[in-house]
């Protein structure tokens, strides 16, 4: 298994600390007024959205090993 640490370039750590800050403060918003649990649908698209804006899609960090695949247990 290998563990990968992908970076940001300068614009897409400017893009993502924005819409960090925007979904702090959307987050806070909801805490104040105590809606939270009334909003899980609103509070699950901004992490989705801080999800979507890392750093271009790349090949997956788990691949199955295929000396494996499809052997017997045991």
């Amino acid at each position: 298994m290998t563990l990968r640490k992908d970076r940001f370039d300068a614009s897409e750590m400017d893009f993502y600390e924005a819409l960090y800050t925007q979904s702090q403060a959307q987050f806070g918003t909801y805490i104040e007024a105590g809606t939270v649990l009334n909003n899980y649908a609103h509070v699950f698209e901004l992490l989705i959205r801080l999800r979507q804006a890392r750093p271009p899609a790349r090949p997956p960090l788990f691949l199955p090993d295929p000396n494996t695949a499809g052997a017997a247990p045991g």
